[in-house]
């Protein structure tokens, strides 16, 4: 491809802001399992910067490194200068984008279903009965899916005919969006049990909000993502929005910061922690911690998730800075070879914390996003939601 005139949404001050410390390098998934400098934050905005000012030709082996980023945004929180890195690399996917016919292809239409909550719910009716008949593949990015879903009781979906716009300091939307609602149906249904039990009157999104845009956005579908976000603008505005996935909550604290009070489901609970500890008993069960990257280095939620499960669970952490588990939205499907080498360095790092700790034949991971959650329980990780693991803690 032609040198010059690329990545001209790329902001140039932000490019400037990066100073070549490789603080970020440690942190860095991609760079840990290569150990090249082109698979580094600091290496991808140097070949940004270079493409963008006709220095560097677009060719394979720089659309190589530049693709290969999970944007985990782990880089971020160890950067002293502040680089806005995300926001560097989402403004240059659009275009790495349109260099692969294929690439596109692929991403839309596994994306186009999220739009479309029927479509969704009858794929994943298809894809729980390939599970059945052991068809599908068990490396497959997928958890065991069920072919009837749960009926929410005593909940109303959110329609603009009676809910839009309504508040009360005891009435929350929950945010179902769309993996989350067709593969994890039962983590709301245990949200709102937790809500419940709190006196909370719940109202779910549902299929009037069907997606958030995240993974649109996460993928280089800037167009789709804004229309989506614009949907949800219309629909949440004046609401208190509760989010179950670290993913879905990063991307509606973003556009809907002016219009609706989002929060993650975790920090929620925590502003609740004195009446619901008084509703919690205490499980012989460990648990080890996962922290997605979204709920930590972006929405910075983390801490909550510890403070929460340590009510009623022995809980431990893995001490390796928030590294990602390598599922990054639709990394897993486009690099399934990096993908599946950064996810060993997580279940390393987990089967580390379980042997010091002396607990390998009782323990489950907790994380808090729909994607880690089906990656590493596809590798054969006991992997469960935080919420689920409150949900059970109830005291009946």
């Amino acid at each position: 491809m032609k040198k010059g005139n690329l990545f001209t949404d790329v902001n140039d001050n932000d490019l400037a802001t990066c100073v070549g410390c490789g603080l970020c390098l440690p942190l860095c998934p991609t760079y840990r399992v290569t150990g090249e400098d082109s698979f580094s934050p600091r290496g991808r905005i140097n070949l940004i910067e270079g493409v963008k000012h006709g220095l560097l030709e677009l060719d394979a082996s720089v659309k190589d490194s530049l693709l290969s980023c999970i944007q985990c945004r782990g880089c971020e929180p160890a950067c002293p200068s502040g680089v806005p890195y995300g926001k560097i690399i989402e403004a240059a996917l659009p275009e790495l984008l349109k260099t692969s016919y294929l690439r596109r292809i692929l991403f839309k239409s596994i994306l186009q279903p999220l739009r479309h909550p029927k479509v969704l719910r009858l794929l994943t009716r298809l894809a729980s009965v390939l599970q059945k008949i052991h068809i599908m593949p068990k490396k497959m990015p997928l958890p065991v899916l069920k072919f009837r879903f749960i009926k929410f009781s005593n909940t109303h979906p959110l329609s603009s005919r009676f809910s839009e716009g309504r508040s009360s300091s005891k009435s929350v939307v929950l945010f179902t969006g769309c993996v989350m609602d067709s593969w994890y149906r039962d983590v709301h249904q245990a949200t709102i049990d937790l809500l419940r039990a709190l006196s909370f009157e719940v109202e779910i999104s549902g299929d009037a909000v069907p997606c958030c845009g995240a993974l649109h956005e996460h993928s280089g579908f800037h167009k789709e993502s804004s229309s989506m976000q614009h949907e949800a603008r219309k629909k949440l505005a004046g609401r208190t929005v509760l989010v179950n996935s670290a993913g879905c909550g990063a991307s509606l604290k973003a556009s809907l910061k002016d219009v609706a009070e989002v929060l993650d489901i975790h920090e929620f609970f925590k502003s609740q922690q004195d009446e619901i500890a008084k509703l919690l008993s205490f499980q012989d069960i460990n648990v080890i911690i996962q922290d997605p990257c979204h709920l930590r280095h972006v929405q910075k939620s983390h801490t909550e998730v510890l403070e929460l499960l340590q009510l009623c669970y022995p809980v431990f952490t893995i001490p390796d800075d928030g590294l990602c588990c390598g599922a990054g939205g639709l990394f897993s499907i486009s690099q399934p070879k990096m993908s599946s080498a950064v996810r060993e360095q997580k279940i390393d790092a987990i089967k580390r914390v379980a042997q010091q700790q002396h607990v390998e034949t009782n323990y489950v991971v907790a994380s808090a996003n729909p994607g880690c959650m089906s990656f590493l329980a596809a590798a054969g990780s006991p992997t469960t939601h935080p919420v689920t693991l409150l949900a059970d803690a109830l005291i009946k």
